[in-house]
């Protein structure tokens, strides 16, 4: 459970846990949070249809806790007098009864002390005794925290509800779907009722939900216990989508997930919101697309929808922004059984590579994650190439610049017996006289995948890497050609792609990996109106894995419908790599 859920609720307002707890005030209950590495207790009591709400410290006597409960409800009670005699004009005094309200907790029929530490009073064996009504004692309950749905939907795109849970697991919960009547509506009208549509995790609403909202009720479950349900509803009315999209296409080789020991992969570079919505964008980069295509907001929909619809093992995403990640990607996929980690570059630069895996088929052994610039100018194992880098002023101050980052995930097998695979993510520097750059980002890359490869090698357990990445560099250029001969020469012609001043005359690299691409090769899959080629890569160790499928690309005429990529149907300017692999 993440310390950002656990401290949500750290501050209590009476109205405030109303909000959270619609349905508390039907009957007379306590709810109780108790967390063992907090010294406090956050406790809700249900009482007279309203809900008092207390952080108390667990060493503190009963007696003290009580005097604030009784003055609360006192206070309550006056105001609920004065409103009484605003309406009838009575001047009846206030009973000073009721400020000698009784409150005493029991134990197995007996009454504790006020002296009694909370810690020992407030458990599920004790019972509030206020006035004549007994209320009994619920620890740690199930607890919806929070629900939300997105604020643009769309027919025909999934939607996928973003809920903070506490004492439960999003796979033990209920999920119900209403289709709300029409704003329109009559309320004589005999279908002027919510109707139910599904009971899954997530809804892909239908063209029959247009002009309608939506609501969700979750029920959180934890066992025989039964939390209180929370409820929300769409913000608007759902609207028609763009069509059929060029990756629906594509989904039809994926409707179903890998067989067991296989394993799916997907790498795909989703262009940052901070890249994509922005007055150069729209005017320079992507002009023929629409503004409305490049807001996050809409562009959100068709990413969730494309990447969810590969049914992936692990996805590898590029320029992944570090706010959605967290906003929409992690719980969306989450329903779907994939835990996701990110890596944001160094420096400033608000997104990076996110990697999200099958939790049934992959466990997480280890992250070693590094920024590039950082490990080489400090790491001893980097020592020859620093030296190198060092020599020519022009480079070292380009190199320090560079906020790359590698994601590098060990993962072990759960469907094959010792099995280990590496899953590498990156985004290499992307200007096109950089290839001498790149060249050294990908050596320090590989360098650093075989250290950590060492960590995990053991007698009879078989050590397997992929390399994912938007790499910036076509096929026939630097990066393949290394990754799939193992060698770049000292005379290498690419080594003086930004001029003499930045060209490395001595340096030859090595590598010891057999690697293929694992997707073969096609003309592009990155394709705007002023580029298009070959950058993205699903590299595979050859030695150990195999490729068992590879997920066709969209044809031409899909992809230049709209002129070119991204587009009102394609939320990148990139098309993902998809393939299949197991063990050899």
């Amino acid at each position: 459970m993440s310390h950002a859920i656990l401290t949500v609720l750290n501050s209590f307002l009476v109205r405030g846990c109303q909000r959270r707890f619609p349905l508390l005030a039907r009957m007379s209950h306590i709810y109780v949070k108790c967390i063992p590495e907090s010294e406090r207790l956050e406790i809700s009591v249900v009482y007279d249809k309203r809900t008092y709400n207390m952080n108390r410290p667990k060493e503190e006597e009963i007696g003290k806790c009580f005097a604030r409960l009784q003055l609360n409800i006192v206070k309550v009670m006056e105001k609920r007098k004065n409103k009484k005699k605003k309406k009838s004009k009575e001047a009846t005094p206030v009973e000073d009864s009721d400020s000698n309200i009784s409150i005493s907790m029991l134990k197995k029929g007996k009454t504790l002390l006020d002296t009694t530490p909370n810690i020992d009073a407030w458990t599920e064996d004790c019972e509030l005794v206020i006035g004549d009504t007994k209320l009994q004692m619920e620890i740690n309950s199930p607890t919806v925290i929070s629900l939300s749905l997105p604020a643009s939907i769309m027919s025909g795109f999934p939607i996928f509800p973003k809920a903070e849970l506490e004492f439960v697991n999003v796979d033990q919960c209920k999920f119900v779907w209403y289709r709300e009547p029409l704003p329109s509506a009559s309320a004589k009208e005999a279908d002027n009722v919510p109707v139910e549509i599904s009971r899954e995790r997530y809804y892909s609403p239908t063209p029959a939900d247009i002009g309608h909202r939506l609501s969700l009720k979750l029920i959180p479950i934890n066992g025989e216990r039964v939390g209180k349900e929370m409820s929300v509803t769409s913000k608007f009315e759902i609207e028609a989508g763009p069509g059929l999209c060029p990756f629906e296409n594509r989904h039809l080789y994926t409707q179903k997930e890998a067989e067991k020991e296989s394993l799916r992969i997907v790498s795909y570079n989703i262009l940052a919101d901070v890249y994509a919505d922005s007055d150069y964008s729209r005017t320079e980069l992507f002009p023929y697309c629409p503004p409305y295509a490049l807001n996050y907001d809409y562009r959100k929909q068709l990413l969730l929808k494309e990447i969810t619809g590969y049914n992936g093992d692990i996805i590898c995403l590029q320029e992944c922004d570090r706010k959605y990640f967290e906003s929409d990607f992690k719980p969306a996929l989450d329903l779907l059984g994939l835990s996701g980690l990110l890596k944001v570059k160094g420096g400033q630069v608000p997104e990076g590579s996110a990697l999200f895996y099958r939790r049934s088929k992959l466990r997480l052994l280890g992250q070693h994650d590094i920024i590039l610039t950082e490990v080489v100018a400090n790491d001893e194992r980097y020592s020859d190439l620093w030296q190198k880098i060092c020599s020519l002023g022009p480079l070292k101050e380009k190199m320090e610049a560079r906020s790359t980052a590698l994601q590098l995930t060990v993962f072990e097998s759960l469907d094959v017996k010792d099995k280990i695979l590496m899953v590498a993510n990156t985004h290499l520097f992307f200007h096109p006289k950089a290839s001498h750059i790149r060249l050294l980002q990908i050596a320090i890359c590989l360098r650093h995948i075989e250290s950590v490869m060492s960590q995990y090698t053991s007698e009879g357990k078989t050590v397997s890497f992929i390399f994912c990445g938007d790499f910036n560099s076509v096929a026939e250029e630097e990066i393949n050609t290394f990754m799939t001969t193992k060698f770049i020469p000292s005379d290498y012609y690419l080594w003086n792609s930004s001029g003499e001043e930045e060209k490395l005359n001595d340096l030859e690299l090595h590598h010891n990996f057999n690697i293929i691409s694992g997707c073969g090769y096609t003309k592009y899959t990155n394709y705007t109106a002023g580029f298009h080629g070959m950058l993205d890569y699903i590299f595979v160790d050859s030695d150990n894995l195999t490729v068992t499928e590879v997920i066709p690309m969209p044809e031409h005429e899909d992809v230049t419908t709209h002129i070119a990529l991204p587009s009102i149907v394609a939320p990148s300017d990139h098309i993902a790599q998809i393939c299949q692999i197991k063990w050899k």
